[in-house]
């Protein structure tokens, strides 16, 4: 038996814990067209139908961010996979 000096402690190998997976992340801008032929909020839910075929989910809900310089509606969604 091998002896060691006081106050030594035993070096214990360091047990890999599970890291948590990184989720895979895209922020989206939805514009609405000029003239008002396409809303944003229609773009949103066309590309939504797309996104969640792919895989990816909306993280939380989608966030309506104001008006530009052109009066153009800008919201702003939030993808994970």
């Amino acid at each position: 038996m091998q002896q060691f000096p006081q106050g030594y402690q035993a070096q214990m190998p360091v047990q890999n814990a599970p890291q948590p997976q990184q989720q895979a992340q895209e922020v989206k801008f939805y514009k609405s067209s000029i003239f008002l032929f396409a809303s944003a909020a229609g773009k949103l839910e066309r590309d939504y139908a797309r996104m969640a075929g792919q895989g990816w989910k909306l993280l939380g809900t989608p966030s309506f961010v104001g008006v530009n310089f052109w009066l153009q509606r800008v919201i702003c969604a939030v993808y994970v996979r």
